[in-house]
């Protein structure tokens, strides 16, 4: 079957667009890290304050100019609700929710913990 021209293009275009996002979500996924959760690590919401880390949640020093930060996040609610830390260090963020899926944004960097996820940043 004979294509024309246009739909040749067209069909180029297309193919390249497809296989251009797979190879920017792949560089996402391994090379910096950001994939989805995988399901590997599940928590009930219902017991998200009697599961660890998130039965003691704040901010704690994990090494030279390292902190992690255990949050818990539900409707109108974040805990802790206030987060100092210093310019210039590397933050470990470990979240879950107790309900329903949050937006969490830090300088530019939006989060979006369902259940459980961990993000490391440097601010």
């Amino acid at each position: 079957m004979k294509l024309h021209r246009a739909e040749e293009i067209w069909l180029i275009i297309g193919v390249g667009i497809i296989i251009l996002s797979m190879v920017f979500t792949g560089y996402q996924a391994f090379a910096q890290g950001m994939a989805p959760p995988s399901g590997m690590e599940t928590i009930d919401p219902q017991k998200v304050d009697e599961t660890a880390p998130f039965d003691n949640p704040g901010v704690f020093e994990v090494g030279e100019n390292e902190y992690e930060v255990v949050m818990t996040l539900q409707v109108f609610n974040f805990t802790p609700n206030e987060i100092e830390i210093p310019v210039g260090s590397k933050v470990y963020f470990t979240m879950a929710s107790k309900d329903v899926v949050h937006g969490f944004q830090v300088a530019g960097r939006t989060l979006m913990p369902w259940l459980y996820a961990i993000c490391k940043c440097r601010y």
